[in-house]
Formats: structure tokens, C-alpha cells, sequence
């Protein structure tokens, strides 16, 4: 039994420890890339409405990935079951995406209908402000015709 190590062991545990450090950085820098994807394509389709939504379709998208690999495996009788409720889950986070999606539509839809409300009443506003600029003019012209007759 060795009371003390040699410095090689030393140095070896400690290489050890520093590539076991720089695999964990390596994970935790591809979880971060993932996480960063999965908000960007969350983004897109404008789904950041709440954190509850987002665990919600998380967890549709984790369970849908779960039972899809389950049922593709050897413990189910038939194939025909398998295959119909790995399409039923998936289909089903389809709609729940697409359902998202039309009600994305929907809000841009009434943004673009205010917007062009807004423009026709600002339309509106600066015609009545060149009028006004008009008689303002007209006005400013006569009172320097009479100054010039004084």
C-alpha cells in the first residue's frame, strides 16, 4: 500500500479532472446552442405568448418524441398500432403549432387593419393641416400687400 503518489499519478489526475471540466463545458455549450435554436424557431412562429405556453408545447414535443420511439418498439403486437399513434401524436402537435400560427395571423391581421385605420386618419390630419397652411399663407400674403400700400 502507497502512503504517498508520484507526481505522474498527480499529474495525470489532474489532466483527468481537466478534460472531465472541459467536457462538461463542451455539454453545457451545445445544451446552450439548443436552447438557443429551440427560442429562435419559437420565435418564428411568434410563440412567445407565456413560459406556460412554452413548457405546454415542450412537453407535447418531448411526450410526441417519447411515444413515437416507444411505439416503434418490438413490445406491441402490431405494426398498424404503432404507426397510427405515432402519426396521431405527431399530427397533433402539427395542429397545436398551427393553431399558434393562425392565431399569430390573426393578431397581425388586426395590427395591419389598426395601422391602416391610423394612416387614413393621419392622411386625414394632414390634409386639414395644408389647408390651414394654405390660409395661413393666403392671410400672411394680404397683410404684406398691406403694409406695402401704407
Amino acid at each position: 500500500m502507497k502512503l504517498f503518489r508520484s507526481e505522474n499519478e498527480v499529474l495525470q489526475d489532474d489532466k483527468e479532472k481537466q478534460q472531465i471540466e472541459k467536457e462538461k463545458q463542451q455539454l453545457e455549450k451545445e445544451k446552450q446552442e439548443a436552447e438557443k435554436k429551440l427560442r429562435e424557431f419559437y420565435k418564428d412562429i411568434d410563440f412567445t405568448n407565456s413560459e406556460e405556453e412554452i413548457k405546454l408545447l415542450e412537453k407535447i414535443r418531448n411526450g410526441s418524441k417519447i411515444v413515437s420511439n416507444n411505439f416503434f418498439t418490438p413490445q406491441f403486437s402490431t405494426g398498424e398500432y404503432r404507426t397510427y399513434y405515432a402519426v396521431a401524436t405527431s399530427l397533433f402537435l402539427d395542429f397545436y403549432i398551427l393553431d399558434q400560427l393562425s392565431n399569430s395571423r390573426k393578431s397581425i391581421d388586426t395590427l395591419v387593419k389598426q395601422n391602416k385605420e391610423l394612416n387614413a386618419k393621419l392622411e386625414d390630419k394632414l390634409d386639414t393641416l395644408i389647408e390651414q397652411n394654405k390660409e395661413l399663407n393666403n392671410k400672411f400674403d394680404q397683410l404684406i400687400e398691406i403694409l406695402k400700400s401704407k
